[in-house]
Order: C-alpha cells, then structure tokens, then sequence
C-alpha cells in the first residue's frame, strides 16, 4: 500500500474517532448542569471544526495525483496531528468528568 493510501486511511480512522467522541460527550452531557455542557460544547465546536477540515483535506488527498500529494503531506500531518490531540483531549476530559 502506498504511504498516500495509508495516510487516506489513518486520516478516516481519526475522523470516526472524533465522531464517536462527539457523540460521546453530546450523550453525557445532555443531562449535566450547564457549566459543564458548556464545556462539552466547547470540545464539540473545536472537535467538528477540526474534524470538518480533516474532511476536507481527505478529500483533497484522495484526489490528488501522487506527486500532489507528496506536496500536500507537511500540511495533512499538521492536520492530523491537531485532531488527533483535540481528540485525546477531549476523551481525557470527557473521562475525568463523565467516565467515557
């Protein structure tokens, strides 16, 4: 498998991972006091916004020739990698407070 197909497939993974995580902290929240669903809230608007840009960005590599996606690579790492720790943040959160 090539290095842009196992980054297509990295990057889906965490996309579902940060979807799940949505879903998580929506649930738990939904019956908190309203400091902490705002908390929530928090996580979930940086978690979609995120998760919305690796969308993106998966689609632009899925599309992208290989020598396009060799130029691409710096700025999907980055890309990933802050999902990818908004998504540990929030779980670690969402842990403390909800025991996810």
């Amino acid at each position: 498998m090539s290095m842009k197909k196992d980054f297509e497939k990295k990057m889906q993974v965490k996309i579902e991972e940060c979807q799940s995580c949505i879903e998580k902290l929506k649930e738990k929240s939904s019956a908190s006091p309203a400091e902490l669903r705002q908390q929530c809230c928090n996580f979930i608007d940086d978690l979609s916004l995120k998760q919305e840009a690796a969308r993106k960005k998966l689609e632009e590599i899925r599309k992208a020739s290989e020598e396009d996606w060799k130029n691409m690579y710096p700025v999907a790492t980055k890309l990933y990698d802050a999902l990818a720790e908004t998504v540990e943040k929030a779980l670690d959160w969402g842990a403390s407070k909800f025991k996810l």
